[in-house]
C-alpha cells in the first residue's frame, strides 16, 4: 500500500511540474499576464518641429518592454496592439513563447511612425480593447491595458454634418457606460498615460468612471519617462500569486488490494492565490493497476486552471 501512494505521489509530482514552467520543485506560480497597448496616432502626435511622440512611445515599447532581458515579460504572456485616431483598430495580438512571436509586434510598432490620423476617438480605443481582454480573459486572470494619447478626446469634426455628430455622440456616450461597466472587471487594469497637459482633464474624467480599475499616468516629461520603470511596478503589484498546496496531503481514497480493473480516482487541487477571487483548481484522473503499482500511468487530461 505505502509503495502504491509513493509511485502516485511522484507522477503527480512530475504532472504538477510540467503545468507549472517544468520547474520540478516549483510550488508558487504567477499567472500569465495580458498587455495591451492603446496608441493614439492622430496627426498631433507627429507635429513638425515638436517631439515625435509616437516615435517616443513606439520606440520604448520596443527597447524596454520588448526587451526580454528586461524580465517584464514572461513566458506565456500575451500582447496585443491597437492603434486610435478616428477609428480604433486591432493591429496585431500575439502569445509571446519565443522571440520569434515578437517579430509581428515590432514591425506593426515601425509601421505605427507612418500613421497621421485625424481626430482622438479615445473611448472607441479602449472598448476596442477590453473586447479583446474579454476575448482572452478565461486564459488571463490579469490585464494590462495601457492607453498612450496627447490630447483630449475629439470623437468628431464640427465641420462634419449634423446628423454624422449626433451619431458619433451617441456612440461615445455608448462607449464611455460600457468602460464604466468594464471598471467592475477586478482583473483588468486600464492606464492612461497622458503626453501632453492638455488631455489631463478628459483622462481624469475617464479613469474616473472606471473606480480603482482606471489609472492616470503623467507622461508629459519624457526626460523622466521610464516605460520600463513603470511596466515593472505594475508587474510586481499586479501579477497575481499562485500556491499550489503539497501533493501530499491529495486524498486517493481506499484503494483495493485486488482488482479485477484499474483503479480510478478523480483529484483536484485547490490554488491559493492573492489576486484572482475563484480561482480554477488544478483537476484530473489518477488510473493504475493495484496489483502492479509501479505502472502507474500519468495523469490522464489536462489541468483545468487556466493562464
Amino acid at each position: 500500500m505505502q509503495k502504491k501512494c509513493i509511485s502516485f505521489i511522484v507522477i503527480l509530482v512530475l504532472a504538477c511540474a510540467s503545468y507549472f514552467d517544468g520547474r520540478a520543485n516549483a510550488t508558487d506560480y504567477s499567472p500569465n499576464v495580458h498587455w495591451v497597448f492603446v496608441i493614439d496616432t492622430s496627426g498631433s502626435m507627429k507635429l513638425k518641429g515638436k517631439l515625435d511622440l509616437l516615435h517616443e512611445i513606439t520606440t520604448k515599447l520596443d527597447q524596454e518592454f520588448l526587451d526580454t532581458r528586461k524580465n517584464i515579460l514572461r513566458t506565456g504572456d500575451r500582447i496585443s496592439l491597437i492603434s486610435f485616431d478616428e477609428q480604433a483598430r486591432l493591429e496585431a495580438t500575439s502569445l509571446y513563447q519565443t522571440e520569434s512571436d515578437l517579430a509581428l509586434i515590432r514591425d506593426k510598432l515601425q509601421a505605427l511612425n507612418k500613421r497621421s490620423g485625424s481626430l482622438t476617438f479615445i473611448s472607441e480605443a479602449i472598448v476596442k480593447a477590453v473586447d479583446v481582454v474579454n476575448k482572452y480573459d478565461k486564459f488571463f486572470p490579469t490585464n494590462a491595458l495601457y492607453v498612450f494619447t496627447d490630447g483630449k478626446s475629439e470623437p468628431y469634426s464640427p465641420r462634419w454634418p449634423r446628423k454624422k455628430i449626433q451619431q458619433r455622440k451617441k456612440r461615445d456616450a455608448e462607449n464611455f457606460r460600457k468602460i464604466a461597466l468594464a471598471g467592475r472587471n477586478k482583473g483588468l487594469n486600464v492606464w492612461v498615460g497622458v503626453l501632453k497637459w492638455a488631455a489631463f482633464k478628459d483622462a481624469r474624467s475617464l479613469v474616473g468612471s472606471m473606480g480603482k480599475t482606471g489609472h492616470l499616468v503623467d507622461l508629459t516629461d519624457f526626460s523622466r519617462l521610464s516605460l520600463e520603470k513603470a511596466l515593472q511596478d505594475f508587474a510586481r503589484s499586479v501579477r497575481a500569486y499562485v500556491k499550489v498546496p503539497a501533493l501530499e496531503t491529495v486524498n486517493l481514497g481506499t484503494i483495493p488490494f485486488k482488482a479485477d480493473s484499474l483503479y480510478e480516482k478523480t483529484i483536484s487541487l485547490p490554488l491559493i492565490t492573492d489576486k484572482i477571487e475563484k480561482a480554477p483548481p488544478i483537476t484530473g484522473v489518477v488510473k493504475f493497476e493495484p496489483d502492479n503499482p509501479s505502472a502507474v500511468s500519468r495523469i490522464s487530461g489536462s489541468p483545468t486552471a487556466q493562464h
